[in-house]
C-alpha cells in the first residue's frame, strides 16, 4: 500500500474525526506508517551491513591501532556513534517484532544520543584540524616540508583565527 492508496482509504469517520481536534494530516500519516513498515520488513538486517561497512573503513585508521594510544574524545565518539547505530538498526527490528513500547523507548533515547554525536563529530573534526596544522607547522619548521608565500599567509590566518589551544 502506498501513500495515495493509504489516503484514499480515509472514510468519512476519519474524515469527522478532524472535527474532534484531530488534523486529517496526522491521520494520514498514521495510516501511512503501517505501509512502511510493510514495504521494507527486512530494513533492520540491512542496516546490519553498516557494521561490516564501518569496520572496513575504520580498520586501517582505528580497529587495528587499538593498542597504540588514541585520545580520549576519539573513543567517546566511537561509543556515542556505535550506540546511533545500533539503535538505527534495532528500530525497525523493534517495529517489525511489534514491540511498539521499546521502540518508542528507544526513540527518546535518540533525543539524548544524537545531539552526542554531533558533539562528539565536532570535537573530532577540531582535533584533526589541530592535530593537521600542528603536524604542519613542524615539519616546515624543519625543512621538511615547504609552501609558497600565499599558503603562508593563509596558514597565518588560520592560526591566528583557529588558535592550537584547546
Amino acid at each position: 500500500m502506498d501513500y495515495h492508496s493509504a489516503f484514499s482509504k480515509l472514510d468519512q469517520k476519519t474524515v469527522q474525526s478532524e472535527k474532534n481536534g484531530y488534523p486529517i494530516l496526522i491521520l494520514f500519516l498514521m495510516k501511512a506508517k503501517e505501509s512502511i513498515s510493510a514495504i521494507y520488513p527486512n530494513l533492520g538486517y540491512w542496516l546490519m551491513l553498516f557494521i561490516f561497512a564501518t569496520f572496513a573503513g575504520f580498520y586501517v585508521t582505528y580497529f587495528s591501532k587499538l593498542t597504540y594510544t588514541f585520545p580520549g574524545i576519539v573513543h567517546i565518539h566511537f561509543a556515542f556513534m556505535g550506540t546511533w547505530m545500533a539503535m538505527a538498526i534495532a528500530q525497525p527490528l523493534l517495529i517489525k517484532y511489534k514491540k511498539i513500547s521499546l521502540h518508542r523507548k528507544v526513540g527518546k533515547l535518540s533525543y539524548v544520543v544524537l545531539p552526542l554525536v554531533i558533539i562528539t563529530s565536532f570535537l573530532m573534526i577540531r582535533h584533526s584540524y589541530q592535530t593537521q596544522l600542528s603536524l604542519m607547522t613542524e615539519n616546515i619548521a624543519s625543512g621538511m616540508e615547504s609552501m609558497s608565500l600565499e599558503q603562508g599567509l593563509i596558514l597565518l590566518v588560520l592560526i591566528k583565527h583557529y588558535p592550537l589551544s584547546i
